[in-house]
């Protein structure tokens, strides 16, 4: 015995259309069809394009946007959202994702290095190793630290190196030597 079928279509719990089923006849009542969970009995979908989907008002398909399923990234604030179906997407958010030291460019409507914040960062790292190497010779110019005189003196004429690194003007493209390079 063959089984009849039916087009119908079904929708999530949110009101979204996910596609066509087929409704199958019912062996005890012919002429009634069991519905999948979801599903109506319509007339066939509009097409649709990219980054749309189909509600369905009960008496009309009704094409919404589709942005759902990926991360958008906020123009300033470079913060993560997710949109939902049928949400429009907010024109302060794109999809391209931004890399550290990026900002959004409208004219381009890319992401572009911000070479000034990348330079401060790398600033920021030079200093800091500038500084450890300062703190770790802090000990060798204690009067009562065990040491030739001659030795401590190098070591004051490196941390005078070290404290004078940040004035030269190309300072931050290179890290600051040990004591052992500086020493050569």
């Amino acid at each position: 015995m063959q089984s009849n079928t039916k087009p119908a279509y079904q929708f999530d719990l949110n009101g979204v259309f996910i596609g066509r089923v087929d409704a199958i006849e019912s062996p005890k009542e012919p002429g009634n069809f069991v519905l999948p969970n979801g599903a109506k009995f319509l007339e066939p979908p509009p097409d649709i394009e990219i980054n749309e989907c189909l509600f369905h008002d009960g008496s009309h398909w009704i094409v919404k946007p589709d942005y759902s399923g990926k991360p958008y990234y906020h123009r300033k604030s470079r913060a993560v959202r997710y949109f939902m179906q049928g949400e429009e997407l907010d024109g302060n958010y794109t999809a391209l994702q931004p890399l550290e030291n990026e900002h959004f460019q409208k004219f381009t409507n890319t992401w572009e290095i911000d070479e000034e914040a990348k330079s401060e960062h790398r600033k920021s790292i030079i200093r800091n190793i500038r500084n450890a190497f300062l703190s770790e010779t802090d000990k060798y110019l204690l009067p009562d630290h065990p040491m030739e005189s001659s030795i401590k003196e190098k070591y004051q004429e490196y941390r005078r190196y070290l404290r004078d690194y940040t004035k030269k003007d190309d300072w931050h493209l290179s890290e600051p030597m040990t004591f052992e390079k500086w020493m050569g």
